[in-house]
């Protein structure tokens, strides 16, 4: 029963005034919101249940790779017998903290990592759009090259030689979008996280729709709203009521609020 850590942001307003707008923002001042999710899935590959966090906006997200860190480890303290897969997109903050909070709880024990299909296969799609544009040709050799990729044992190796192929023919300009693709995509193999075959052989989870789904739930539908804006306070009171509710933890955290609100009233 694989143990799925993973990290993901969307854009959330705020109202901290000492945050500097960018030069291109015209003032409205933005900061990111993240969140993180620990699923769980049976040895058939079935998902079975996600345990979702929300946190306002800090510093390369440590707040909510702490929060994150203490789920981690006291389900591995019960189970540590189950498999951990760690899962992102590409961004290289991401990957170092979850790398960090693995390293922390689980020692030189292995785990899989794993970049989000969906982003990998983005960039192929990028790549044969650059190439042969908005043609049914690049509709099918791109989706070909995600079937590769996913299905083939050195599927990443060999997407990369088709796209160093096209790269050697093609004129400069194109030449260099596709080498934007294929230098993603490298960095990637080398850090072992394009294992799609061995991952869907093992029945391991290959995308991030989990944490891009509570990324929506959590932050997008209730709070990206026409003119919202909030403290660190009151969005966090908002990411947590609702990461409760999903995660099945409501009526646990209820109590717990409702103690540590109440005192004895002399009579």
């Amino acid at each position: 029963m694989p143990a799925c850590d993973e990290l993901s942001e969307v854009s959330v307003p705020e109202d901290d005034a000492t945050q500097a707008p960018a030069s291109d923002t015209k003032g409205l001042a933005w900061r990111e919101a993240s969140v993180g999710t620990l699923s769980f899935w049976d040895k058939d590959g079935e998902w079975l249940k996600t345990i979702y966090l929300g946190q306002m906006p800090s510093y390369r997200k440590l707040n909510l790779v702490s929060r994150l860190e203490k789920e981690f480890a006291a389900v591995h303290q019960e189970r540590p017998d189950l498999r951990v897969v760690l899962a992102s997109d590409g961004a290289p903050t991401q990957w170092e903290e979850l790398r960090s909070l693995a390293d922390r709880v689980l020692g030189d024990k292995p785990r899989t990592e794993l970049l989000d299909f969906f982003h990998g296969a983005a960039r192929l799609g990028s790549a044969a759009k650059a190439i042969w544009g908005t043609s049914e040709d690049a509709t099918v050799v791109g989706e070909h090259w995600k079937v590769i990729l996913r299905e083939k044992a050195r599927g990443a190796m060999l997407v990369l030689k088709a796209l160093d192929y096209q790269r050697s023919v093609a004129p400069p300009t194109v030449a260099k979008e596709i080498t934007k693709s294929m230098n993603y995509l490298a960095r990637q193999k080398k850090e072992g996280r394009l294992e799609y075959a061995a991952a869907k052989r093992d029945k391991l989870p290959i995308g991030t729709g989990v944490t891009e789904a509570a990324a929506k739930t959590l932050v997008t539908v209730r709070m990206k709203r026409s003119g919202a804006r909030y403290s660190d306070h009151g969005g966090q009171t908002i990411l947590t009521l609702r990461a409760a509710l999903l995660s099945g933890r409501f009526a646990a955290f209820s109590e717990e609020l409702e103690s540590s609100y109440t005192l004895p009233v002399a009579a």
